[in-house]
């Protein structure tokens, strides 16, 4: 996102000088949300839902919400082209250049947007002439000056640095600071242009109301393609980087010219029936059309896939489309204001995939397939497709908490009042209270090494399945709590179990447990531990619900928390991943931290931590996420991490966290 920088703290060391009276105000374009990250253009094989998506609207500024063009000067400035008026756009403030503060703009509808090679800006409106905006000024252009028509409908500079306007009554020329126009008289079949483009071999290409011409070293040679002639009105133009001639029409559809054969899409390759507004080819040379009525699509293999106000778009109306110098892709409808999409250094596994209810608990199982429980059953993703195991022949319950694949195979599964389930190739088998089970609320499933299934309830305390048979444990067993969140066993072969009043071992038949509080006046509920780790080292690494982050070794606690750093003091999830970093989910979202640093923090060499949060500016869907599950969190055995979040299932690749490589320009506003 563009964003401008007040650079206080610089304003501040110009008023420390003995005799500074005056301070630069400055202005830096860069990626507000992503500062560290972001990716190079947007990824094709993720699917449009998948993108960061933000949108502006009148409310956050706007001065009104129709779209008609938008273009990024080298400066790093988005301008936009509304009927309100010309906006400039540094990421945080819309400043409005329009009939009221400046002159030079004699109509506030502005329909198209160009910068040339020498850096000036280029506005075509409806009625008030052509704009020019250059080192701060503005001038207008008009029919007084020899341009053809006040209405602009299309502005192009071709290979030899001219300018070429389209209008509501011919095409006009600006070469050397002077006029020339092509209309009827001059060979054009007709005098409204509708778009304008320059072909690879230097031809300009010129959308009339009724065909499409070519006009070479000044002079109008007839027809591009015959067979094209008079089918549909042209409404957009665009040469992609292969040379390739794509034209979009109110009626036909579009159209792709390429070697001299005319390819047509529409209904039977995914476009939407419906007049085609706008053209762009982004970084990765995927090509995306605006629809008057049928929303964003994205050309990949052939094949179109769209992006409609049913799937989050502002308006299914797509007037403009441009990318920016960070690889974000702006969009502009005719009633929903501006779009951007940029690649998250998150992914999301969602509904685009089928996947409903919220995720509570994931896992991979021996096939490397990802089971995702969520609060409407059970799911089983298939490439990019979920199938889902619901009630008919899934889980008694479709509200799924828990969840592990066992050593033969079979999947057990543990619900919110539906106990537990357990799936053996297409028969499933429910166990509840009155089977001996402890609870039929199932947080936690456990097998251990001797194939024993282990079972913490919500009231009940443990169950543990064996030869058949349920042997239940409680606190008058010795266990710190009934209602238990986690099962782990160490490589000793120790079991340990997360619970409201702690951390509880049980070695030799017996259980002994640990209250995981700093001291006496804290909170019962901050004892409460819902994820057990077990790092390389066999250290064990506790989550807990409002008590931080916990290290459970030689006998002893240690705790980092938002005192010393951390990003949040509920603690759902701990991965570790390859580089030497725990991310650890939470209420607030997702955040890096090096395990290092807590280490230092742990063993007294250092105070604080940093730790990096993640959360919708980085492709969450949304910034919570679930726990109190066994497993809401996952590591693949690619390495990637995976988190039960509210909305969806989020996956990171630590190994590849996309980079924005450019340095933000800095632009000085004022003095």
């Amino acid at each position: 996102m563009l964003h401008f920088f007040d650079a206080g703290r610089i304003s501040r060391l110009f008023r420390q000088g003995a005799s500074q009276r005056h301070v630069l105000n400055l202005a830096c374009v860069f990626s507000l949300l992503l500062p560290a990250f972001n990716a190079w253009s947007l990824d094709p094989h993720k699917s449009i839902s998948q993108y960061v998506h933000s949108v502006w609207r009148s409310e956050e500024g706007l001065p009104q919400n129709s779209i008609q063009a938008l273009l990024q000067t080298r400066d790093g400035y988005l301008w936009i082209g509304t009927q309100e008026g010309l906006v400039r756009f540094n990421g945080l403030e819309f400043k409005v250049f329009n009939k009221s503060n400046t002159d030079a703009i004699r109509h506030n509808d502005i329909r198209t947007l160009v910068q040339d090679r020498e850096g000036s800006l280029w506005v075509g409106t409806f009625g008030g002439g052509l704009v020019r905006y250059k080192d701060g000024q503005f001038k207008t252009y008009t029919v007084r000056d020899g341009l053809s028509n006040n209405t602009i409908n299309a502005i192009l500079e071709d290979h030899n640095g001219h300018l070429w306007i389209g209008t509501n009554n011919g095409l006009s020329e600006l070469a050397s600071g002077r006029f020339v126009t092509f209309n009827r008289t001059t060979g054009l079949s007709d005098n409204m242009i509708q778009a304008l483009a320059e072909d690879s071999q230097g031809r300009l290409l010129v959308a009339t109301q009724s065909d499409l011409e070519v006009i070479e070293n000044g002079h109008v040679v007839g027809p591009l393609y015959k067979s094209f002639s008079g089918k549909s009105v042209i409404t957009a133009l665009f040469r992609d980087r292969a040379g390739n001639l794509w034209i979009g029409t109110e009626s036909r559809g579009l159209d792709e010219l390429s070697s001299g054969k005319l390819t047509h899409f529409r209904s039977s390759r995914g476009l939407p029936d419906a007049p085609v507004r706008s053209i762009f080819q982004d970084g990765q040379k995927t090509l995306w059309i605006g629809m008057q009525g049928g929303g964003l699509c994205r050309l990949v293999e052939q094949t179109f896939q769209c992006y409609s106000t049913q799937s989050g778009l502002s308006g299914d109306n797509v007037e403009a489309i441009t990318e920016d110098h960070e690889g974000s892709l702006w969009v502009g409808t005719e009633t929903g204001g501006l779009n951007r999409f940029k690649d998250g250094v998150l992914t999301n596994y969602g509904s685009d995939l089928g996947l409903q209810g919220s995720p509570r608990t994931l896992g991979e199982d021996r096939d490397g397939s990802l089971w995702i429980g969520t609060s409407a059953g059970l799911w089983r993703l298939e490439g990019e497709k979920a199938i889902p195991y619901r009630t008919n022949k899934g889980p008694a319950n479709n509200y799924v908490y828990s969840m592990i694949q066992d050593k033969n195979g079979d999947v057990w599964v543990g619900t919110d009042e539906g106990g537990l389930n357990r799936f053996t190739g297409h028969f499933v088998k429910t166990y509840k209270k009155s089977d001996g089970l402890a609870g039929n609320f199932i947080p936690a499933i456990y097998q251990d090494h001797d194939g024993d299934i282990w079972v913490g309830t919500f009231t009940g305390g443990v169950s543990r399945l064996h030869d058949g048979k349920f042997i239940n444990y409680t606190t008058k067993d010795g266990l710190g709590s009934n209602r238990v969140w986690a099962i782990h066993e160490d490589y000793q072969h120790n079991l340990w179990f997360g619970t409201d009043a702690g951390l509880s071992l049980f070695r030799n038949g017996a259980f002994t447990s640990f209250n995981v509080a700093e001291s006496a006046q804290d909170p019962p509920e901050i004892s409460t531990v819902v994820v057990i780790y077990e790092d390389s080292e066999h250290t064990l690494w506790l989550g807990t619900y409002g008590g931080g982050l916990k290290r459970f070794k030689d006998g002893k606690f240690s705790t980092v928390g938002s005192r010393q750093g951390l990003f949040d003091d509920t603690v759902w999830s701990i991965l570790e991943d390859d580089l030497g970093n725990f991310w650890l989910s939470s209420n607030r979202g997702i955040a890096r931290v090096s395990k290092k640093q807590l280490l230092d923090v742990m063993d007294g060499r250092a105070q604080t931590v940093h730790s990096q949060k993640f959360g919708v500016a980085d492709g969450m869907s949304s910034s919570e996420c679930n726990g109190g599950s066994q497993y809401s969190g996952w590591k693949t055995r690619e390495g990637k991490l995976l988190f039960a979040c509210l909305k969806s299932v989020v996956v990171v690749d630590p190994a590849n966290l996309p980079r924005n490589p450019l340095p933000p320009p800095v632009v000085i506003e004022s003095a």
